[in-house]
């Protein structure tokens, strides 16, 4: 028999993220639903106790299994029960071994909507917490708990269409290799395995062309990939998985450090995919992977029960188990700033440029694609420390495909034509109006092109100004 990890053998860094994350997670127990509650921070949650989440609490099995202290483990085994009994088992339906996106929702109509009324990310988000289960604590599991498992991994990996998944997007991407190799050889499906290592190799591809991921530079998802190919580099059956996903784990890296500011605790922008603007302010994965790696100048959200997007502390205690590896030309480097300017091609018709300076950062992605009606795409951002030692930030959405460039000291926004630019503003507390071409925010003197006009609120919590139909916006550190 092979003894389960506990938290005691733990790194230090890891030992207290999980400790901290899982005493923050005890509080949205309910004993009686055998399922965390979603907190407030989580977008679909209006006022605790009203509703289930279940990704989440798949993460939350596993840390309690890895602390197993007092009823942990009956929690977990309860956890397993509660959310497999909720997996659709509908072949020919496109939700067929899927999960409901929350424990209340209704059962998908005919016809349904993807995203609606199912996630089929379910099936890889539930499906990795299930073959983490099975390869590090299956010994200490009740037979017809491992059997439950098992048979939600195989509906799991079944019921994924074979052409869903393409190898752009990233996240789930690395997330169904790691699933369906590290399922493949549990269940003795050597298909699985297969068809895994073609998707691997295919993911590895598009990196290898430019030296990115697509779903470029998100404070979430980059947490996400990150974890997903920790544990196909060491769960995965096939060797070629191992290797690539071990070399896609520290270009990751590579490409997190160019970007990362220390002093200010964010990663610069562009990103194609946010949740906030200040990973200070809201919990993003990629600072619960840099708590164990530089947890001196990791994100620090906090730990209010209505901390913004506050439900991926459920996968503190899951990240911690599984760790991540720094290159070691990464290890030295990430905790110390250093000024820089980035530009890295994402793809044939993208390109991000970045600066770095020791009290500010700019970015920006240049994109043949219009992607401005996504609300997690800004493709312009500027962050600055604040004399009360936060961070202030800005971004420019301006619509059609997007054509900004950043430089030391600068972001420059061309106009697209058509409907003017949104300005937003936030961090820094009431935002002053522009005057005179010049903008004095707290801690930060800008020189403005455009004049702006207040709009009202804007996302991520900021303040919206807009400039005129047809102007360019080009913001100068002054």
């Amino acid at each position: 028999m092979t003894a389960s990890p506990s938290l005691t053998e733990l790194p230090p860094e890891g030992r207290a993220l999980a400790t901290r994350t899982l005493a923050w997670c005890d509080q949205w127990w309910d004993d009686e639903r055998a399922l965390p509650w979603g907190p407030p921070g989580h977008e679909a949650v209006t006022a605790p106790g009203q509703l289930h989440l279940l990704p989440q609490a798949g993460w939350y099995a596993v840390g309690l299994l890895l602390r197993d202290e007092g009823d942990d483990r009956q929690r977990a085994l309860r956890i397993v029960d509660a959310v497999c009994a909720l997996q659709y088992d509908e072949p020919g339906t496109d939700w067929h071994g899927t999960y409901p996106i929350l424990a209340e929702t209704p059962h998908p109509p005919t016809p349904a909507t993807m995203w609606d009324d199912y996630d089929p990310n379910w099936r890889q988000f539930l499906g990795l917490s299930w073959v983490l289960l099975l390869t590090r604590f299956a010994d200490d599991l009740p037979a017809a708990t491992v059997a439950a498992l098992e048979r939600a991994v195989r509906l799991g990996v079944e019921g994924e269409p074979p052409g869903r998944c393409p190898a752009h997007y990233t996240n789930i991407a690395c997330k169904r290799v790691a699933f369906e190799s590290v399922a493949g050889g549990l269940l003795d499906e050597p298909g699985w395995v297969q068809r895994a290592e073609d998707l691997c190799e295919r993911v590895a591809e598009l990196h290898d062309r430019h030296g990115a991921f697509e779903e470029f530079g998100s404070p979430t998802y980059a947490g996400v990939d990150l974890f997903a190919l920790s544990i196909a580099r060491q769960l995965s059956p096939s060797t070629a998985i191992r290797d690539t996903a071990a070399r896609l784990e520290a270009a990751l890296w590579r490409t997190i450090d160019a970007s990362y500011h220390p002093g200010l605790r964010n990663l610069c922008g562009p990103w194609t995919r946010t949740y906030g603007m200040d990973m200070n302010a809201y919990v993003a994965k990629l600072g619960i992977s840099l708590a164990l790696v530089a947890p001196d100048v990791a994100p620090t959200p906090g730990f209010a029960p209505d901390v913004v997007h506050g439900h991926d502390w459920f996968a503190g205690a899951v990240t911690a188990l599984v760790g991540t590896v720094l290159p070691d030309d990464v290890a030295d480097g990430i905790a110390a700033f250093r000024p820089r300017t980035v530009e890295q091609p994402i793809s044939s018709t993208r390109t991000a440029t970045a600066w770095l300076g020791e009290r500010a950062m700019t970015g920006a992605e240049a994109c043949a694609d219009d992607l401005s009606w996504w609300d997690q795409y800004v493709a312009a951002t500027l962050h600055w420390a604040t004399p009360e030692g936060g961070v202030g930030w800005l971004s420019v959405r301006m619509p059609g495909p997007s054509t900004a460039t950043a430089g030391e000291g600068r972001l420059d926004v061309p106009s697209g034509g058509g409907a003017g630019a949104t300005v937003v503003v936030g961090g820094c507390g009431a935002v002053p109006m522009p005057a005179d071409g010049r903008w004095a925010l707290p801690g930060l003197d800008l020189e403005v092109s455009a004049a702006l006009t207040p709009a009202g609120p804007g996302p991520f919590g900021g303040t919206a100004l807009t400039a005129p139909a047809g102007a360019d916006v080009h913001l100068h550190l002054g």
